[in-house]
């Protein structure tokens, strides 16, 4: 995948969210493991609930940098396609994650969480369709090469 910028995200919104992350750094650890219990009940094996928790703000509170979050998002994307989750149970995960920040921090940040929830669910959604475009041109050239070689066996 190319190293992406994640400049289309507005310096002012940047500052925002990283308030945000600071307010949320020291209940980070708590909402987190709030979030595992939820996650295992619903049925997510330990290496899934690991991945989603690593694309949540709880995560990010702990990144110096929004770039250098949503660039480990980048990375935890691959992982959950790897792991068999689709791109809906990830925003379903920080859905979940939102109604937790609700509880604790209500009607505070809104619009960094907001944003910062979109930025996730954006790149989520950019690898996975990376990953998938990728898989589709895989299959393609299988299926020339199996063109090509039934085309070499018929007389």
């Amino acid at each position: 995948m190319a190293d992406v910028n994640f400049g289309w995200l507005a310096r002012g919104a940047r500052q925002h969210i990283l308030s945000f992350l600071r307010e949320l750094e020291p209940l980070a650890a708590g909402l987190a493991q709030e979030l595992d219990a939820a996650l295992r009940r619903r049925g997510f094996r330990e290496d899934q609930v690991a991945a989603l928790r690593a694309i949540t703000p709880a995560a990010a509170a702990r990144c110096r940098g929004v770039e250098t979050f949503l660039r480990r998002v980048e990375r935890s994307g691959r992982l959950l396609a790897a792991l068999g989750l689709r791109p809906e149970q990830a925003a379903q995960a920080l859905d979940d994650f939102e109604g937790l920040l609700a509880r604790h921090l209500p009607g505070r940040f809104q619009p960094a969480r907001e944003q910062l929830h979109s930025a996730v669910v954006f790149t989520l959604y950019r690898v996975f369709y990376e990953l998938r475009e990728r898989q589709v041109r895989r299959l393609e050239a299988l299926a020339r090469r199996a063109e090509e070689q039934e085309r070499r066996r018929a007389p």
